[in-house]
């Protein structure tokens, strides 16, 4: 070998070894990174409809008073515990997982109270009061491992929760979102009169035409929202009216892909939401699917997954954490 190119090739090394040292370690980095994100993806379609009514279920019957179990932590552990085998769980497992994190003590606290005579009495009365315990602290009381706990977190922040990506802005890649002076209250409040008439109309529940439009609008900010008042993110299929061309994302065999598509164009969210619920009934699909004999939201979320309603696998989940985390059923038992 040349011995201007050993010597050339040393003094490269000496002055820029930093450099390549951490050039390597992105390389061996990058297997890891991919091997992370293939078992985040692998999580989160595991449950089906009959699973994710037991964890709902068992975590309403172990909350107390204003104190409330998470379903979603209960699934995530048990996701591990079990490793997505969830058809080997029991009710009665999630709810004794659901009660680990309820902390009951007794505390005293003082009573005035006014007799017949007018006089204040006061006493120490010992009421019972409930706490509610972090994931952490479960999980620590559970003896899971650091690597375990690691996993559960990824399962329930990023496989169950999937706020930061679906929630906050909407399907749309064109256009940027835009804000609006609105609280995800006053979104909910103003989209409220629209989903119980199309409820009243068309069999569509309130949660669910909520959900959706939180979900597919990202909270009324996306690109389509504001220039297109869709709030659903409705194609333009058998569609003569107005319509907006933009790019979206959707799922094919499990990859999520960047496409152009025409949707829906509207003059209010209210024609919107009403269009949603004249779109659903239309569409044989949604009924075949059992879409419209669904006694409750989880039904109806998963007759929409079924019917192809979106590409995404998780839809179903994601409209039921919706429903779930904002009370959004409340407004179908009015």
């Amino acid at each position: 070998m040349n011995p201007y190119v050993v010597i050339k090739g040393a003094s490269l090394l000496k002055k820029y070894w930093k450099q390549i040292l951490l050039f390597f370690i992105a390389l061996l980095m990058i297997p890891i990174m991919f091997a992370t994100s293939f078992v985040v993806i692998k999580t989160v379609p595991a449950a089906d409809e009959e699973i994710i009514r037991m964890y709902i279920s068992g975590a309403q019957s172990a909350s107390k008073e204003n104190v409330k179990v998470d379903w979603r932590d209960l699934m995530a552990i048990d996701a591990v515990r079990y490793k997505q085998n969830f058809k080997d769980v029991k009710s009665g497992d999630v709810l004794s997982l659901g009660e680990l994190f309820i902390e009951e003590y007794i505390e005293e606290r003082k009573v005035i109270t006014t007799n017949s005579k007018g006089e204040e009495i006061e006493r120490v009365e010992k009421v019972t009061v409930y706490r509610r315990k972090t994931l952490d602290q479960v999980m620590g009381e559970m003896g899971f491992s650091e690597e375990e706990k690691r996993d559960i977190k990824l399962y329930r922040d990023i496989g169950l929760n999937l706020l930061n990506e679906q929630f906050g802005g909407g399907i749309l890649i064109d256009g940027e979102g835009v804000p609006l002076n609105l609280t995800q209250e006053e979104f909910i409040n103003k989209v409220i009169p629209g989903a119980e008439s199309t409820y009243k109309k068309y069999g569509v529940l309130p949660s669910i035409s909520i959900s959706q439009a939180i979900l597919e609008s990202g909270w009324g900010s996306s690109g389509l929202t504001a220039k297109a008042n869709n709030l659903f993110g409705i194609k333009a299929f058998y569609w003569s009216g107005k319509y907006v061309e933009m790019l979206t994302y959707e799922w094919y065999g499990g990859v999520k892909v960047e496409v152009k598509a025409a949707f829906r164009a509207y003059d209010s969210w209210e024609h919107s939401l009403e269009d949603h619920g004249k779109f659903l009934v239309e569409n044989s699909i949604y009924s075949e699917a059992g879409f419209f004999n669904a006694k409750d939201h989880i039904g109806q979320a998963f007759a929409l997954q079924r019917a192809g309603y979106a590409t995404d696998p998780n839809y179903a989940v994601t409209l039921i954490s919706l429903i779930e985390q904002y009370n959004l059923h409340q407004y179908d038992k009015k």
